[in-house]
């Protein structure tokens, strides 16, 4: 096949994406397909528009590549891609709407605040002291791969974080911090209406939490996959995780993290295009169920393919 590997842009993940998109496109072209990786720009989305691929393997990480606005361009245009939809994505990349589709239908998750410019920053941190308890998380409402997020400790602290966080990110969710649970990561693979689970995989991290340095720092965080969990503990665990992954309307792949108190589950977040570097969650639960890194792109492909030939009569529309 024709492929690009779209990677890069703008984001506090580029680089990331980077290595992501190297380790895709050498094993693509290992095994026979013409690959191009092209740096994400207006001008580079002309040109793909110009010649298109058979497929757009999307490795871009954040904004704008997975908040569905690189999606919405390919559909309007008619050109296949990997992983999720324009309309998955942009929910999965806004906290506060992935929450809310959580609350509607069933998916437990932690309680949270929302926090924008021009809220009265004190009467919010009394809020959430309120609602979440001490210590708790602020993280940005439009960030991926842990990016920008705080544990605020002390109530002192409180407004002055969260006046921070604010400024620069323009709005966050404040959630309760679950120093004593145990962080994992499910992975999602399958045609859709037929998704299974990867081996759930338990993050034992050195830092204060799975933040950007754990997840990306060779040596910074254990794997343990499969998790040892009891049986009825990981039924439900993957049950949430397909629940959640249908209700935001994703294509496989997805990882959906979650933190677990004794037999209380929580959804933290929904990745919509997971990392595929060296260090990452998703290829390496593959390995562990006995999939190469190179069945796991072709995998891709393949259900990228599934979805955008069912759409492409929907898509049609904007051209």
């Amino acid at each position: 096949m024709n492929i690009i590997v779209l990677q890069g842009g703008p984001s506090s993940e580029a680089e990331v994406s980077r290595r992501s998109g190297n380790n895709i496109a050498q094993t693509l072209k290992e095994n026979h397909h013409t690959v191009t990786q092209v740096e994400f720009s207006r001008e580079a989305l002309k040109e793909i528009l110009a010649d298109p691929p058979d497929i757009v393997f999307m490795a871009m990480h954040g904004t704008p590549g997975e908040d569905g606005t690189v999606q919405g361009f390919l559909e309007a245009a008619g050109i296949p891609f990997t992983h999720s939809g324009s309309a998955a994505a942009a929910l999965a990349i806004d906290k506060l709407r992935t929450k809310q589709i959580m609350l509607q239908t069933g998916v437990p998750t932690l309680p949270f605040i929302l926090v924008r410019k021009g809220d009265i920053i004190p009467a919010k941190a009394e809020a959430a002291i309120h609602r979440c308890g001490l210590p708790f998380i602020v993280k940005p409402l439009r960030e991926g791969s842990s990016v920008g997020i705080t544990i605020v400790k002390e109530r002192e602290h409180c407004a002055g974080i969260i006046e921070m966080s604010v400024n620069a990110y323009s709005a966050v969710l404040i959630e309760p911090f679950i120093g004593n649970g145990r962080e994992v990561t499910v992975g999602i693979a399958g045609r859709r209406g037929e998704e299974t689970t990867l081996p759930i995989l338990e993050l034992r991290t050195k830092e204060a939490f799975y933040d950007y340095h754990a997840k990306y720092t060779p040596g910074q965080t254990e794997f343990i996959c499969p998790a040892p969990l009891l049986p009825r503990l990981k039924a439900d665990v993957e049950a949430i995780a397909v629940q959640t992954h249908t209700a935001l309307g994703c294509t496989a792949p997805t990882r959906i993290d979650m933190i677990i108190q004794e037999h209380d589950i929580r959804v933290l977040e929904v990745n919509t295009i997971p990392g595929m570097t060296l260090t990452s969650d998703y290829p390496y639960a593959a390995q562990v169920a006995g999939k190469s890194f190179t069945a796991v792109c072709d995998d891709i492909i393949t259900w990228g393919l599934q979805r955008s030939h069912s759409t492409r009569g929907h898509c049609a529309a904007y051209l």
